[in-house]
């Protein structure tokens, strides 16, 4: 996976449906509950930031937003308190500046990416700094991190557990993607029906409104299905 963009919040799953539309209209995303903690994903491209603001704001809850780009090597982290405040907001590119953002407050578990990180031979001031204090400082290039090791020095589900499990369903702003299941759908349907009409004139009359009524009942039976399937917050077993 190239890039992986998710949004953890500590909140009730149900409570979370029941309040997304109100709180953050114009979102959706994917809901998955693990480990305490619940995960969106899918939301629009680089509106994570926003979201969870919009969550700990709404919800009053911590909640935090990460974004990765493994082909870069970009990792990008946003912590919001329950007041809603950004209290830690961390930039790092292995393959670029290093540590382009070291904004906020220090977080405790900071401390264990100089354990688990690459501390490659220092170059710079900045890094001698890093070094020396073991935190994380603007401009250094150590320790050099990937969105897993971040995850796990903060206790959080890593990526490959969160897209192992199945989403719990849709939250926010219906799945767009359902709705283009059914205009596939109804499109698919109409030349079936020209079809049934065009072969009605070859059936005897005393079978053809038989035929007709079973042919007309399946399709209004589809079209129901599919219409609650695009307004139901579950998703199709197998999505």
């Amino acid at each position: 996976m190239s890039r992986f963009e998710a949004v953890y919040i500590k909140a009730d799953p149900s409570h979370l449906r029941a309040r997304m539309r109100e709180i953050s209209p114009a979102d959706s995303a994917e809901l998955r509950a693990l480990g305490g903690w619940v995960v969106l994903t899918r939301f629009s491209s680089e509106r994570g930031r926003a979201l969870a603001h919009a969550l700990a704001t709404g919800l009053a809850t911590r909640a935090i937003a990460v974004t990765s780009q493994t082909v870069v090597g970009h990792v990008e982290l946003c912590v919001f308190s329950a007041s809603g405040n950004l209290t830690r907001h961390l930039v790092f590119t292995g393959g670029g500046d290093g540590w382009e953002v070291v904004a906020g407050t220090r977080q405790r578990w900071e401390r264990e990416l100089f354990s688990g990180g690459a501390l490659d031979p220092t170059e710079s001031a900045a890094d001698e700094e890093a070094k020396a204090r073991q935190r994380l400082v603007a401009g250094a290039r150590i320790p050099s991190v990937d969105l897993d090791l971040l995850l796990r020095a903060m206790k959080l589900p890593s990526v490959a557990d969160v897209m192992s499990l199945r989403p719990a369903g849709w939250v926010g702003r219906a799945n767009p993607s359902r709705y283009t299941v059914l205009l596939v759908a109804v499109m698919m349907m109409l030349p079936i029906g020209g079809w049934m009409i065009m072969h009605f004139m070859t059936i005897p009359s005393s079978a053809a409104s038989v035929v007709f009524f079973l042919l007309l009942g399946a399709w209004g039976w589809a079209l129901h299905a599919i219409r609650r399937f695009a307004a139901s917050d579950q998703l199709p077993s197998g999505f």
